[in-house]
């Protein structure tokens, strides 16, 4: 049977050298490995920081296959792997020896005068104005109202983006198992 990985990489010299360990390391261990996405993949592999890792996220659609990260970056939230364990974690894959988090998605439907736009995001959703203009906002979830809003703009985050903008614009830190959004004015 056919052992597919997908590896995602940025294009950092760190992240291009890793890349080329991690590739030779897996075909030894047993694994086909590919730089493009296959429907039969068991696993992604993003080398980078945060950003590679949302982009990964973003590239391949929002994949029901799991995705771990390789931190070659300088934060590294998401890619829990240093490439100095690269070797243990081949280890441990192939031993069954992980946990699978499912972290939650925000679908957002953004409608204004001119368009009706879907999303998906990991961290969040910003809504503002352009021009540094203040907007008005009727903000509704599951198609409940909630309550209108004017100011700069919202930012509507899930638990894995607490710890992001919505942070710094005065939001709270959320443990990433607990079901819910934060929404959090911007001024």
């Amino acid at each position: 049977m056919r052992r597919i990985i997908t590896i995602n990489s940025n294009q950092v010299n760190k992240s291009i050298e890793t890349k080329k360990i991690l590739t030779e390391k897996l075909i030894n261990a047993g694994f086909e490995v590919t730089y493009e996405f296959y429907e039969d993949a068991e696993l992604i592999i993003s080398i980078g920081g945060d950003g590679s890792f949302l982009k990964t996220v973003h590239d391949f659609d929002f994949t029901q296959t799991p995705i771990i990260g390789i931190n070659t970056g300088h934060l590294g939230f998401f890619p829990e792997i240093s490439p100095n364990h690269i070797d243990n974690f081949i280890k441990s894959y192939k031993n069954n020896n992980f946990l699978v988090q499912d972290i939650s998605l925000l679908k957002a439907n953004i409608c204004t005068n001119n368009c009706n736009s879907n999303m998906y995001a990991v961290n969040e959703v910003v809504v503002k104005g352009d021009k540094s203009r203040t907007i008005h906002l009727s903000l509704n979830v599951n198609g409940k109202h909630i309550q209108n809003f004017s100011g700069d703009g919202m930012i509507i985050s899930t638990p894995t983006g607490s710890t992001a903008y919505n942070y710094a614009a005065g939001g709270s830190i959320v443990d990433p198992s607990l079901n819910l959004m934060q929404l959090t004015p911007a001024a």
